[in-house]
């Protein structure tokens, strides 16, 4: 299992990191999977969790997980344990990882490299919409007393404006710099939706300096689980941050 790290953060020898991935075999959509809620054998699904973690080097009993909804709420949290109704953590404790399911939405990890706060967001388009990238930092900064300007963030893998065909209702929802329109004749509308997520962070305050966006587009590069390519068929992928 190949797992995507950002640069940006891996220059902190503090922090822990990581976005699973696939693979690069292609023997099932399922490969790699790390989710329990899809049609997969929880033994496996076990099995490719411990290897993600070890390659981390982290303990499951260490995890704070969320049951997302696709929403903007946001929850702090001081111990392990999965937390429901939510779409992004925060924590300040060493040793306890915030991790979130991903197969297309953008997770975007965060870290305060001078108050050592982690944040992990999951955006799909509603929670886009809504503005939790946005909402996350603020409540940071208001928890914690964190500066926006020592904030790192890194944009992972995730639906990219090459492939994510949206709706009229969608699209019309979002300012058109950040949709790309194609093909007059089909009338196909394309979302940005790492782009409305970067913008939000610059707009909570952000130096662009220390935003990184991943290259990787999880629809149309198979290494990456797809709900959109795969559909019910498709496993999910764990994006992971924390302290030591």
């Amino acid at each position: 299992m190949e797992i995507v790290k950002s640069k940006l953060l891996s220059k902190y020898k503090n922090i822990v990191h990581g976005i699973s991935t696939r693979g690069d075999k292609f023997e099932s959509t399922l490969q790699n999977n790390l989710s329990y809620s899809v049609n997969d054998d929880p033994e496996i699904v076990s099995e490719n969790r411990k290897m993600f973690y070890l390659k981390l080097r982290v303990k499951s009993l260490e995890i704070a997980s969320l049951k997302q909804i696709h929403s903007s709420n946001i929850i702090s949290v001081e111990k392990e344990g999965e937390y429901y109704n939510f779409d992004a953590l925060v924590t300040s404790n060493k040793n306890l990882f915030l991790q979130i399911s991903i197969a297309d939405c953008v997770p975007i990890i965060i870290y305060d490299s001078i108050n050592n706060i982690v944040a992990a967001v999951h955006s799909g388009w509603k929670g886009t919409l809504n503005e939790i990238t946005f909402k996350t930092v603020k409540f940071i900064c208001q928890k914690f007393n964190s500066k926006p300007s020592g904030l790192i963030a890194f944009i992972g893998p995730a639906a990219s404006v090459c492939c994510y065909e949206v709706d009229k209702e969608v699209w019309k929802n979002f300012n058109l710099k950040h949709s790309t329109k194609i093909n007059s004749k089909s009338e196909k509308r394309f979302l940005d939706l790492k782009k409305v997520n970067r913008d939000q962070l610059i707009k909570s305050g952000l130096l662009l300096k220390n935003i990184e966006i991943s290259k990787y587009c999880t629809i149309c590069n198979k290494k990456f689980h797809s709900y959109r390519r795969d559909a019910k068929n498709s496993g999910r992928m764990m994006a992971l941050i924390g302290m030591n």
